[in-house]
Parts: C-alpha cells; sequence; structure tokens
C-alpha cells in the first residue's frame, strides 16, 4: 500500500469513529418504557474495532514518515516544515486582521488608533508563505504517492 493510501484510510477512520462516537452519544440514555436505537455494547465494540485499526495505521505511518529519505532529511521533516509554515501563515493573518483600523461606531469619544504594522508588507509575506507551503505541500503528497507503507 502506498503511503497516500493509507492518509485516506486514516481520514475514513477518523471519520468513522467520530461517527460511532456519536452514535454511541445518541444511544447513551434513553425514556423510561423506549428501546435504544442500537445497543452501546456494539457501538463499543465496534468503536474499538475501529480505533485499533486507526492505531496501527498511525503507527505504520509514522514509521514511513521517519524512516523514508526525502530531500536532505526524512519525510517527517519536511512535514514538520510544513505544519510551521501553516502556524506561521495563520499567525501573520491574525496580524493582519488585528491590525486593520475599524472604525468604531456609536461611541462618545473619538478614539485615534494607529496602525503598527505594514499591511502591504504583511500580506506580500503571508503570499510567499502560503506559496511555499502550496509547493512543499505538493511534493509531499506526490513522495506519498510514490512511498510504499512500511510494516
Amino acid at each position: 500500500m502506498k503511503l497516500a493510501e493509507a492518509l485516506i484510510i486514516r481520514a475514513d477512520l477518523q471519520k468513522k469513529i467520530a461517527q460511532i462516537k456519536n452514535r454511541m452519544l445518541l444511544n447513551a440514555k434513553i425514556q423510561d418504557g423506549e428501546e435504544v436505537a442500537e445497543p452501546i455494547a456494539d457501538l463499543l465494540l465496534e468503536f474499538n474495532e475501529a480505533n485499533s485499526a486507526l492505531e496501527s495505521l498511525i503507527k505504520r505511518i509514522n514509521k514511513t514518515n521517519a524512516s523514508v529519505p526525502y530531500n536532505d532529511g526524512k519525510i517527517i521533516d519536511a512535514i514538520v516544515e510544513r505544519d510551521c509554515l501553516s502556524a506561521k501563515i495563520k499567525a501573520y493573518r491574525e496580524l493582519y486582521e488585528a491590525a486593520i483600523v475599524k472604525r468604531e461606531m456609536f461611541t462618545r469619544t473619538e478614539i485615534k488608533y494607529i496602525r503598527c504594522v505594514d499591511l502591504g508588507e504583511l500580506q506580500k509575506q503571508v503570499y510567499n508563505l502560503a506559496k511555499e507551503y502550496c509547493e512543499l505541500d505538493i511534493k509531499l503528497q506526490k513522495a506519498n504517492w510514490y512511498t510504499e507503507l512500511v510494516d
């Protein structure tokens, strides 16, 4: 199985587990005299099986990411770089939003705000970081389709 396939299966298992959890919560209690739509014991069994499959798959994905060469390091290094880029982009976007001066309507006093950030320069940085993130993500996805999942 390719790493990319494993990542798709992981996402599906995560969705399945969330759905089972929701079904468990919906059937956790009923009114006196009613019957449960699905027995909790059956749902717990289904939940535990899916959770075990997810755990096993994540271990294999992590082993693969930590062992497969990628550029000057391993795939995991590129994933860390991508995650850090994502966090940086988010922080820069939040800074951009915070720096936008909005007029306060319906106030008795006029408060003058002064922007401490060059919005144009900040936006360029966000654009460049987003481009770098996208290029790295595409390369990682390509590597995922060529990489065999380790046991």
